[in-house]
């Protein structure tokens, strides 16, 4: 199973175990203008579950990848089993990409 939040944290965990595999801070890549906006934003907001933040697996079996959305429109894949990210660049997605 796989999570990113609103900070840009993004978490892999085993269901069957219960235990965290692999945990990548995406808000490294963040501007200080990004965060501001962001806490300011989240302010309103109960849950810090960011609809600018997604995470999806591949949807060719066997295959590790996950595809993390972060910043509300940067697009990066995450090799599961490295731990490590496939782009050295995120692929900038349109600014009202949804």
């Amino acid at each position: 199973m796989a999570t990113i939040d609103g900070c840009g944290i993004c978490l892999i965990s085993d269901v069957n175990t219960n235990q965290c595999k692999v945990q990548m801070d995406m808000k490294s890549s963040y501007s200080k203008n990004d965060l501001l906006l962001f806490f300011l934003k989240s302010s309103f907001c109960i849950s810090f579950l960011d609809m600018r933040n997604r995470c999806r697996w591949s949807t060719n079996i066997g295959e590790p990848f996950l595809f993390v959305k972060y910043r509300g429109h940067d697009l990066n894949i995450l090799d599961a089993e490295k731990q490590t990210l496939t782009l050295k660049e995120p692929v900038e997605l349109e600014e009202a990409s949804h």
